[in-house]
């Protein structure tokens, strides 16, 4: 394993420092670190490592420390992973966090439960840590540790496969973790964990945490319960229970040796006890024999195969045999582990929740039998970055001991407000389901309700709050007969018809001289430019016209300010009744130009100002030139779905005023038409939907 080096230019930087500075403590102190490398290289270059030890032994790094938190420290042992290859062993590294855990607590006295339990005052090694390193090499003693303390031994196994870089890398960590207290070692792990590149699955904060709290509201946990993980993982939600309750009994299993190991490595770090046993849960079970207060699981979803020592007539499956790809083995398994009056929290998918077939016919044996006690839905994403698939939590109980054996608790996490992504996001649902557990009523929210257990048991349904929520919430055929007749009353309305357009005569119009649009009398361009100190002036300044104000005066005939500058602006560049308005740059096939009749606006940079002096308003109409303006518009040259607008370049048909105004008045009448129809379309939309929900739903019946 390679040592990270640094350059004294490095040096200033991590002590925030001038190169000098460095060259300074070289000179006049002896325990500087010496260079790593020889006397003819160029550049000096020095083991980070010692540096920063050295830093913090001589309280260089004392202005830092209020910048130094669990995420910037876990930045600099990944770079040290990095620097020796060893980027992607998350376990390696929280193994090393552990034997400094274990090293510093027993300079600092402190008292250790669980698998360290016998280091708490252990003689011989009441050294500091810079000692117990010095009294020989790793290997000597990780073994004192061990056979002081042999539960640890599984957390620490990968150390000794590692020799003989061992001592390097647990020099590199304890210089990282050095400005921290030892209570913040679980936080910088849990954080490598997640930049695991293997994505070690670590259940989110905010599920661990919401579970913990479910299961405190459930009634059925006390601080010295047994609380059961078949699945546990690196043991997210069960050591969240332990850390709020240390006195409660926990019982977690994996298949897998390396989970475990991880899973043991953070009970350690949370020095919390925590009986950890490897095992295949739904085979060859290693706590068969656990009857639980609580079971808490977020197991491997959607197994292809469930192992080989798996007996699918275990009596585990009361409920069903298990069925590949469904997450109902871990139900039944949860519910098989309840001791009387317990209760399970299971995380699946969210699909388990609808899905037909062999699921469907487990969900419908669980609600003849009372097991099902709630079903919540969770936000979505709340397992990123491993996956976005969306989940849910099932609260289970042993047959007929659910809180209400004639209904179920349904419930979909609201969203907004409070962060769905955090433990607040929850609250709501914590006080509808305490609520559910004390008095077995549930209110009438826009996000929970309590459906009969024999509706649930019709064919074709499921379990998705959702759903039912929608259902409830759907209006009654009376009301859906009175929106009909509404919405029929506003498509009969003549206001809302399509309006019939007279089309006059067409003649071919010959040869008609063009001119350009700056070239036409008493036609004038302004380009308003603000400047950026003339920018955000607050509301004391002029409103600035920009393209989504000019859309909303086009199609509403309002314009509502965003934007403000100050009304200190260059003579003519404020709008006038009458001015037109050209955006620079607009949407393939949208308007660019607007006629615009409010007063004391400033355009937009890029957009422009065409005005028409007194002098010319009886021979261009100012509605004559934006229709031509529109037109022209269609033609220019487009860059993906914009085009860039020069007005310089626009020609304009020269025709007589009178003409001018024909075209005027048939345009407008095509404009009033388009809305009509699209407003009556927009009925008739309205109108099929509500036939089409009301019909599709058996809500109604046509009787003629």
């Amino acid at each position: 394993m390679s040592t990270p080096l640094i350059r004294s230019a490095d040096i200033a930087v991590l002590a925030n420092v001038s190169r000098a500075a460095v060259t300074q403590w070289r000179k006049r102190h002896n325990d500087f670190p010496a260079p790593a490398t020889g006397p003819d290289a160029g550049t000096p270059l020095f083991d980070r490592n010692e540096v920063e030890q050295w830093l913090i032994r001589s309280g260089r790094l004392a202005e830092q420390q209020d910048k130094i938190t669990p995420t910037v420290v876990t930045e600099t042992i990944l770079g040290h992973l990095r620097a020796s290859g060893m980027e992607d062993d998350g376990a390696l590294a929280g193994a090393a966090l552990v034997v400094e855990y274990l090293v510093r607590g027993i300079a600092e006295n402190r008292e250790f439960v669980g698998a360290a339990h016998a280091l708490t005052g252990a003689p011989g090694l009441t050294r500091q840590p810079a000692d117990v390193r010095a009294a020989g090499t790793a290997e000597d003693w990780l073994h004192t540790l061990t056979s002081q303390a042999p539960d640890i031994a599984p957390a620490l196994d990968c150390l000794n496969a590692a020799q003989p870089e061992t001592d390097t890398l647990l020099r590199a960590v304890s210089s990282a973790v050095a400005p921290l207290s030892i209570d913040k070692f679980l936080e910088v792990y849990d954080v490598l964990l997640l930049n695991d590149r293997r994505n070690t699955l670590i259940d989110p904060q905010p599920v661990s945490t919401f579970v913990a709290a479910m299961v405190e509201c459930s009634g059925v946990f006390g601080d010295d319960s047994t609380v059961l993980d078949p699945a546990v993982g690196p043991g997210a939600t069960l050591l969240a229970l332990g850390i709020r309750h240390p006195s409660a009994h926990l019982i977690g299993v994996d298949i897998s040796d390396g989970l475990a190991e991880i899973g043991l490595q953070r009970a350690i770090l949370a020095n919390r006890p925590i009986d950890i046993r490897v095992g295949n849960s739904l085979g060859n079970d290693p706590a068969s024999q656990v009857l639980a207060d609580v079971v808490v699981a977020t197991p491997p979803w959607g197994l292809r195969d469930f192992g080989p020592d798996v007996d699918v007539h275990d009596p585990r499956w009361a409920f069903g045999r298990p069925s590949p790809r469904s997450d109902g083995i871990w139900l039944q398994h949860a519910i098989a582990h309840l001791a009387d009056g317990g209760r399970a929290f299971v995380v699946t998918p969210r699909g388990e929740l609808d899905r037909s077939g062999p699921p469907h016919a487990l969900r419908q044996e669980l609600l003849r039998q009372g097991a099902i006690e709630a079903v919540i839905t969770l936000p979505g994403r709340l397992f990123s970055p491993y996956t976005a698939i969306e989940t849910a939590l099932w609260v289970l109980a042993r047959p007929g001991q659910t809180i209400d054996k004639d209904r179920v608790l349904l419930i979909d996490v609201p969203t907004g407000g409070e962060s769905e992504t955090s433990v607040d996001g929850f609250s709501g649902v914590l006080a509808e389901y305490e609520r559910w557990r004390t008095s077995a009523d549930a209110g009438d929210t826009p996000y929970s309700i309590a459906a009969p257990v024999r509706d649930l048991l019709e064919p074709n349904t499921g379990l998705n709050p959702t759903t039912w929520i929608r259902r409830r919430d759907a209006p009654s055929p009376e009301e859906t007969i009175e929106s009909i007749t509404t919405a029929h009353a506003a498509v009969t309305r003549s206001s809302s018809r399509p309006v019939e357009i007279a089309i006059p005569g067409f003649t071919p119009a010959g040869m008609v001289r063009r001119e350009r649009l700056t070239s036409l009398p008493g036609v004038h361009l302004v380009r308003s430019r603000p400047t950026p100190s003339r920018e955000n002036a607050g509301r004391t300044g002029a409103p600035l016209l920009t393209g989504r104000v000019l859309h909303e005066y086009r199609t509403t005939g309002v314009a509502t300010p965003d934007q403000y500058v100050t009304d200190d602006q260059p003579a003519g560049v404020t709008t006038q009744p009458g001015d037109i308005v050209i955006l620079g740059i607009a949407r393939t096939n949208q308007p660019i130009a607007a006629r615009f009749d409010l007063p004391g606006w400033v355009v937009a940079p890029q957009n422009y100002l065409v005005r028409i002096d007194s002098a010319a308003a009886a021979t261009h109409d100012p509605d004559y030139l934006v229709t031509c303006i529109n037109a022209a518009a269609r033609t220019l040259p487009r860059t993906m779905d914009t085009v860039r607008v020069v007005p310089r370049n626009i020609e304009i048909p020269v025709v007589p005023r009178a003409e001018q105004q024909r075209i005027v008045r048939l345009n407008h009448d095509l404009a009033d038409a388009t809305t009509a129809a699209a407003e009556h379309l927009a009925q008739l939309q309205a109108l099929t939907t509500l036939v089409e929900t009301a019909t599709g739903t058996g809500t109604i019946s046509i009787t003629s």
